[in-house]
């Protein structure tokens, strides 16, 4: 839950806070952001969000900002590296939020002993009317794992979460309050969807934190940004970085040179205007030479990727030729090899042998149904010439064998003629 927000420190001492003590609190918070006190950060806005939940909700507009800062003060602390764009810059990327939250600076609300600014708790990052509860589970434990004295104890099987983790739930959470009337908050939801595409980046979800980019860009745009805000500069840049590591770097070019455009005009107009600005121009030109070496690396890549590329068509285009090749020579080989085997395959027309028994007559098995006593009836062969309804008397043994009742010299007689 959102009251469990912060770590240890930030407990129940924190609700009973007035609404002077808690912007009090919270100007204070972000005067340890600038100065790089990131954990007295973290534990100062786990109070002011535990506060501000108890009096008007866990999804107040009032919560907003709170959130937002919390989330952030996570992702700072667990970022590596700093911001190509500089501390200034990373300063700058929020100073709309910090303007509507802090009407005084720091030193005045401590000179007042602890007095809210003007407006008190009300002068908030996020106009909006619409209150109540959504349904978003992602966030209602933002906070809880943040607190290791006063948890339960833990289960081995049980993770807890990091601080990248919370630093979304919380600034996931801040973006669901805005979008309530994204019009009115486009200003905010812009640099939060900044801050999301950061945790993004670190967690290499690239994809999510190109699109976290792309609605920051949107975003801005309905904010009505300079064309030389280096905020959008900053923007392209870190979507720079997400296509680079996509290894798309025909696509990051793109954005480089969309940065590259804005600091340009940037750096015409501080070399137009008549004030001083010697600081801010050095920094721009040293990050347009950034950026011109980044463009050196991408296109770089971008040769290398097409290069691969050809030598894969290549591979695939000799391995298809090979392949065509081998089976043709397989089938002139079996041609030559296998030609009689191969014919003896081929069907050829069935030659009719007739009868089998050199044309003669067949035995008919079936018994004649003509006249009872009588021989059957001998079924003559097709082509014989002989007529099968012949009633012609059969021969015996005797005629056979050159009978009629006179003795022969051959045949099967008792041998005594012989």
């Amino acid at each position: 839950m959102a009251d469990q927000a912060g770590p240890s420190g930030a407990g129940n001492a924190a609700v009973g806070k007035t609404v002077e003590e808690t912007q009090f609190l919270f100007n204070t918070g972000v005067a340890c952001i600038k100065a790089n006190a990131l954990e007295m950060a973290a534990d100062i806005f786990a109070q002011v969000l535990r506060a501000r939940t108890a009096r008007y909700g866990d999804l107040a507009t009032e919560c907003a900002s709170s959130y937002y800062r919390y989330g952030a003060v996570l992702l700072y602390q667990a970022q590596d590296n700093a911001d190509v764009f500089g501390a200034q810059l990373d300063t700058d990327v929020h100073q709309d939020v910090e303007d509507k939250e802090n009407h005084t600076s720091i030193g005045d609300t401590m000179e007042a002993g602890g007095s809210a600014g003007a407006g008190g708790e009300d002068v908030q990052t996020s106009v909006g009317d619409a209150k109540g509860k959504e349904a978003l589970p992602e966030t209602e434990n933002a906070q809880h794992e943040h607190q290791p004295e006063e948890a339960a104890p833990s289960n081995d099987a049980e993770v807890e979460a990091t601080d990248l983790e919370i630093a979304w739930e919380n600034l996931d959470t801040a973006r669901a309050i805005w979008e309530k009337d994204p019009q009115q908050n486009c200003d905010d939801l812009a640099s939060v969807h900044v801050l999301l595409g950061d945790v993004a980046l670190e967690n290499e979800a690239f994809d999510n934190a190109l699109t976290d980019y792309q609605h920051a860009l949107k975003y801005q745009k309905m904010a009505n940004f300079p064309e030389d805000d280096r905020r959008t500069a900053e923007v392209y840049f870190k979507r720079v970085m997400a296509l680079q590591f996509l290894e798309r770097p025909e696509d990051a070019l793109v954005e480089v040179e969309s940065a590259r455009d804005i600091l340009f005009k940037k750096l015409q107009n501080l070399q137009a205007s008549g004030d001083d600005h010697t600081s801010e121009i050095e920094d721009v030109s040293g990050i347009l030479d950034d950026l011109k070496d980044k463009r050196v690396e991408l296109e770089a890549q971008a040769r290398e990727k097409s290069a691969m590329a050809d030598a894969v068509r290549g591979a695939l285009s000799h391995f298809q030729k090979s392949a065509a090749g081998n089976q043709e020579e397989m089938k002139s080989q079996g041609v030559d090899m296998g030609g009689g085997s191969n014919k003896s395959n081929i069907a050829s027309p069935v030659k009719d042998l007739g009868v089998v028994g050199r044309g003669t007559k067949r035995i008919n098995l079936a018994p004649s149904t003509t006249d009872k006593g009588k021989e059957p009836a001998v079924q003559a062969a097709p082509g014989s010439g002989v007529d099968a309804n012949s009633n012609k008397k059969k021969r015996s043994a005797e005629d056979i064998m050159g009978g009629g009742g006179e003795d022969t010299q051959i045949g099967f007689g008792n041998g005594d003629n012989i």
